[in-house]
């Protein structure tokens, strides 16, 4: 394609302004309004004309920029639906109100330098590095724009990870852990863009960041107990020892996991009452957690027969009262079979044992309950005496001496 001479660009540029004085003459016209006067900024005269001119350019180029997006996002969703990934879906959306924001800077750069192309020398403010000029703004806009877009990106990709790509993976990203993830990409992105447009000012940014380091020295010192938190709950959001909905024990707590935030894990115990724990302790404290890996959990109760029993009728005895509940009762595992022990020869009694299964071991209340019950019975009916703690005291004889 032949690129325009440059001739040819100025004569289509007085052409257009022509056209757009012409439609502006004959409103003024009809409006009566005073085309004629007109206000001062640094020293140049700038009349009404000028100022609807530019205005209507304005509007006119974001109207033009704005149709381009359109047919720019058209064609996208046409040549993305075509592949296998979602991410480019993704990708393309996310640029839509960065590329908006665009349109607007430059519709009104095109609309000054067109009409005020003086103005863009303007010196703002005098610095030690030189006069900052209205050009200037136009190019801190533009890098605020491009800060804008390149974080939408970042996060789109974030997004798409946990949703598409993190449940095929061994690396999971947790719904708690995202949005802190962006956090620090979003303060990363348009902290870098601050330096950047503080370097163009002419700002020194060296002694900023030494100030900056001094300071975030003195603030974690500060908050040296919220940091630890902080990180001690990300190390629990990324690495899942506890999720929530788990049931586990610590020192000598236990209950579900309602929430695990960046500061403290809360816990609701089997009384309701909210246990509240800072990260820190919780990531030093010994856990169980009886809802991993596994949620089935086997069990064992120790019960004590008198010396006088035949502990092969115990044996069968207990092993048939749990195998029938194990079907029948809440919390029961059936697929575990009971095994029965001989345990040990106890002060007062023999000590069996009973391992078994429960699907969850919040629900052993109630199989455990329910078994024990079953148990005593099963004793009475066999004449199978559960003995109380018996201690026999022998006396010296102390006359014989």
């Amino acid at each position: 394609m032949k690129i325009p001479s440059p001739a040819l660009t100025y004569a289509f540029n007085q052409y257009f302004k022509a056209y757009v004085l012409y439609i502006l003459g004959e409103f003024m016209n009809f409006t009566g309004l005073d085309i004629t006067s007109s206000i001062s900024i640094a020293d140049t005269p700038i009349s009404i004309t000028q100022i609807l001119l530019s205005l209507l350019i304005f509007v006119i180029s974001v109207g033009i920029l704005n149709f381009l997006i359109y047919l720019f996002q058209r064609l996208t969703i046409k040549v993305v639906s075509k592949t296998k990934t979602n991410i480019d879906d993704k990708l393309f959306s996310s640029m839509i109100k960065p590329f908006r924001y665009f349109s607007i800077v430059l519709s009104l750069l095109i609309a000054v330098s067109l009409v005020f192309p003086s103005i863009l020398s303007f010196e703002l403010y005098e610095l030690t590095k030189g006069a900052i000029t209205l050009h200037y703004v136009f190019i801190i806009l533009i890098i605020i724009g491009i800060v804008y877009l390149i974080n939408r990106i970042l996060l789109t990709i974030v997004d798409w990870y946990k949703d598409e790509l993190s449940p095929k993976t061994k690396i999971h990203f947790d719904s708690q852990m995202v949005p802190i993830i962006k956090k620090i990409i979003s303060v990363f992105i348009y902290g870098s863009g601050l330096l950047i447009i503080l370097d163009l000012l002419g700002i020194q940014i060296a002694p900023l960041l030494a100030g900056l380091g001094i300071g975030g020295l003195a603030v974690a010192l500060a908050l040296q107990d919220t940091l630890s938190n902080f990180f001690a709950g990300m190390y629990m959001i990324a690495d899942k020892p506890i999720e929530k909905g788990d049931y586990i024990s610590f020192d000598n707590y236990e209950g579900y996991v309602e929430e695990i935030s960046w500061r403290n894990t809360k816990v609701r115990s089997w009384d309701n009452n909210l246990i509240v724990l800072p990260n820190s302790k919780l990531s030093n404290t010994t856990i169980v957690n009886y809802s991993k890996p596994k949620k089935p959990v086997i069990r064992i109760m120790r019960i004590g027969v008198s010396y006088d029993s035949d502990a092969e009728k115990v044996m069968k005895v207990l092993t048939q009262t749990t195998s029938s509940l194990l079907g029948k009762t809440e919390g029961g595992d059936e697929k575990i079979e009971p095994i029965v022990k001989f345990g040990d020869f106890k002060d007062s009694s023999i000590e069996f044992k009973i391992i078994y299964g429960v699907t969850e071991y919040t629900k052993r209340f109630s199989f455990e309950d329910k078994l024990k019950l079953e148990i005593f019975k099963a004793f009475k009916k066999n004449k199978i005496e559960i003995p109380y703690p018996v201690r026999t005291v022998y006396m010296r004889d102390t006359k014989k001496r």
